[in-house]
């Protein structure tokens, strides 16, 4: 070209568009132009804002702000908006999967168009283009295209959280409007192509410092059966915030700007489906209503069937959703087929079983309304769609269109639609689905392993197979039963014990977070039960070397007053209870799955990082406690010369270090005896080494102590020359040449020698 013309560039990359334009979303003068884009901007550079058709030749700040006002302030979608608007979505979107994605999706749909009974409506675009973007990228581009109003029908979205693909958002919509200059001078210098809509992940625009609060409100009619699940905002794999649910609003606060994907875990989720898998928080308070619906019909057994007209172009599609009990007819293209404008080129009617019509549209071929309508649908109803071209143009995977028949009829059953002409069976039509699901997630490394409870395609799954005949849902259960195991009773993060007592009326809960690794123990009012003048429940909290953190003994008949005490606990822990009618009165529940553990008149369970494990009770450690409040560590050396001694006052709260003038010992080059002290996580409060040939001052350290502390020495000569006393009672207690001892109030335990 010895000239720029954007006509010629926009004419010539006709001749490069493939068969999946038109398919699920407009691109058809759309795509071609993205060739015309990449030439433009490679061999101009920035300055191609100016001379491009993109930005209407320098009129950029007038068509960035109408898109924002139509996507961010309005409520428009990408097949609303017009085609250089459609263009710029479409730039921003190739730019950040790379020119290198857009060519291997090209080549991809080549090979798949070329494989025997290939039909192209089945391969809708926003799922080539969240398939090849994403995997080569390694980005998750399934947020962008759904915040766009397009439909994405395959699993690829669920396979970029399953593989950790950070999320991608346009910048207008991670960043407040009175931000974007900034984050603009941020990002932009970085691209090629600028705009309001460039692609970034969180990390990019981390350095802004944004933050917000995310409100998720919960939109279910079943809140209280939800209540104990978790949700958790992840970027990638990185958890970033996790919260349980309590009521139906759950909060967040200083999440930082960005896109995030939004998942469910507990067995209380297996039969709900949160229909919203992504959130963004862009302005300083953020609200999100996730609709959370009971699964009673699978979604495998939703059906769609595709209307196409000139050139094989479609231009809307009637779906059939079972478990909303409605239908959906949507239309994409205003002109159909010209050759039958004024005349009716297809339409759809609806009937209940009494044949009364609920609802019927007639589409012309021309200058037709676009939009989408939805209809209530129930089992045992009536469709009956017209298309004047249905041999060809009328398009269902599941074959349930009689080609010959310019009307089909059809009934709707809990597993589908059955077409009157066909007399095909929908069970057959879902069974045949259901293998293919099953294998494909089967065939998945990185799908067939993750819990039911946080994956939709196997809650899908198993509503559909468990909707079948029972000799057919036996057999597809026996099958892929591979796929349904679900977690352990124990596994969770939050349980409950309630104990009952006289007329079963609840005297005492323990609740215990293992997430916030603390215990609540509640006493109630009154007399746990009349009958008994002796123990009635127990409730031992130890830790995981025997030693006493809580316990309360019940007796029957002795009145109780209101009382909220709280216990700190560790993994390892054990909590051992005792109730005398405990087949009636006891129970332990999981609260994020909503299932029962175990009991018996005594039971315990240890705290571990995926639960409550059950363990003998007589497992437990003995406790090897030196009761009392002052004790004294008597380092000697070389001629039994004391070079050090420690005093711990666990009554005063110190410890003190009184390290004596001279050589510990002259023989030992090396360490001959070490102090050390920790807090209760680990962290080095003092640590003081003794080489035996280095030559020492007199001085006096003293530490703050606190109940949780360990203190832990070492000795070269232990046998002989390290003396450990408890002054309390005037005895010696046991050493080694490395021995630990954690602080209690009552005294020190010996936790490793």
């Amino acid at each position: 070209m010895r000239k720029r013309s954007w006509g010629t560039l926009h004419e010539i990359a006709h001749g490069y568009q493939a068969g999946f334009d038109n398919q699920g979303m407009f691109t058809g003068e759309v795509s071609n132009n993205l060739f015309g884009v990449q030439h433009e901007y490679e061999k101009y550079g920035k300055s191609a804002d100016q001379t491009s058709w993109l930005f209407d030749y320098g009129k950029k700040n007038e068509v960035e702000q109408n898109l924002y006002n139509k996507l961010v302030k309005g409520d428009e979608t990408y097949e609303s908006i017009d085609l250089r608007e459609k263009l710029i979505l479409m730039t921003m979107l190739k730019q950040k999967a790379g020119n290198e994605a857009f060519t291997k999706m090209y080549q991809g749909y080549r090979e798949l168009a070329n494989q025997p009974g290939f039909v192209k409506t089945n391969y809708p675009l926003p799922n080539l283009l969240n398939a090849y973007y994403s995997e080569h990228s390694k980005l998750d581009f399934a947020p962008v295209l759904i915040r766009w109003g397009l439909t994405l029908t395959d699993t690829q979205a669920t396979l970029n959280r399953a593989k950790g693909y950070p999320a991608v958002a346009s910048l207008a919509d991670v960043v407040p409007e009175e931000k974007l200059a900034q984050a603009r001078a941020l990002i932009d210098p970085s691209l090629l192509i600028n705009s309001n809509f460039e692609m970034v992940k969180n990390s990019e625009i981390a350095s802004l410092g944004l933050k917000g609060e995310l409100n998720i409100q919960l939109e279910t009619k079943n809140i209280s059966e939800l209540i104990g699940a978790k949700i958790q905002i992840k970027d990638g794999h990185t958890i970033v915030q996790e919260k349980l649910i309590t009521d139906t609003t759950t909060t967040f606060t200083n999440l930082p700007n960005g896109v995030y994907s939004v998942a469910f875990s507990g067995g209380k989720m297996v039969k709900y489906i949160p229909e919203i898998d992504y959130v963004y928080v862009k302005e300083a308070k953020n609200e999100v209503t996730v609709p959370v619906k009971e699964l009673v019909i699978s979604q495998v057994a939703n059906q769609k069937i595709v209307f196409t007209g000139l050139g094989d172009v479609a231009f809307g599609e009637f779906t059939v959703d079972l478990n909303s009990e409605t239908a959906v007819l949507s239309l994409t293209a205003k002109d159909p087929h010209s050759y039958f404008s004024g005349k009716t080129y297809a339409s759809v009617k609806i009937s209940d079983a009494a044949g009364n019509v609920r609802y019927d549209r007639k589409i012309e071929g021309a200058n037709i309304q676009t939009g989408e309508d939805s209809i209530q649908l129930l089992i045992g109803d009536q469709v009956e769609i017209y298309h004047a071209e249905t041999k060809n143009r009328l398009v269902s995977s599941d074959e349930i269109i009689s080609s010959g028949q310019t009307t089909n009829k059809w009934t709707v059953t809990e597993w589908g639609l059955q077409n009157q002409q066909l007399g095909n069976s929908p069970e057959d039509v879902l069974i045949k689905k259901v293998d293919q699901l099953a294998t494909a997630l089967l065939q998945n490394d990185w799908l067939k392993d993750i819990s039911m409870t946080q994956l939709n395609e196997k809650k899908q799954l198993y509503v559909a197979i468990q909707s079948l005949s029972e000799a057919k849902k036996n057999q597809l259960m026996e099958k892929y039963a591979a796929l349904f195991t679900l977690p352990k009773v124990e596994d969770g993060s939050e349980f409950q014990y309630t104990f009952k007592g006289l007329g079963d009326w609840i005297f005492s809960t323990i609740d215990v977070s293992i997430q916030n690794k603390q215990a609540t123990i509640t006493t109630k009012a009154g007399k746990p039960h009349v009958y008994f003048n002796e123990g009635y429940g127990i409730i031992h909290i130890q830790s995981n070397n025997g030693m006493t953190k809580y316990e309360k003994n019940y007796t029957g008949s002795q009145v109780y007053s209101n009382q909220t005490e709280q216990v700190a606990l560790l993994i390892g822990d054990y909590i051992t209870v005792t109730h005398k009618e405990y087949k009636d009165r006891l129970a332990i529940e999981n609260k994020e799955q909503g299932t029962s553990l175990e009991t018996a008149e005594t039971v315990t369970y240890q705290l571990t990082d995926e639960g409550l494990k059950r363990v003998a009770t007589d497992s437990i450690p003995k406790s090897q406690l030196e009761e009392g409040s002052e004790f004294q560590f008597t380092f000697k050396g070389l001629g039994d010369k004391i070079f050090s001694v420690v005093t711990i006052s666990i009554k005063g709260k110190y410890i003190l270090i009184d390290t004596k003038a001279g050589k510990p010992h002259a023989y030992f080059n090396e360490n001959y005896g070490t102090i050390q002290v920790q807090d209760d996580n680990g962290r080095t409060k003092c640590e003081r080494s003794f080489v035996g040939t280095q030559q020492y001052s007199e001085n006096m350290a003293g530490i703050d102590l606190l109940v949780g502390d360990s203190i832990t020495i070492t000795h070269k000569e232990y046998k002989d020359r390290l003396i450990l006393e408890n002054l309390d009672k005037g005895e010696q207690i046991v050493s080694a040449e490395t021995v630990t001892y954690q602080v209690t109030a009552d005294g020190l335990v010996q936790v490793s020698n």
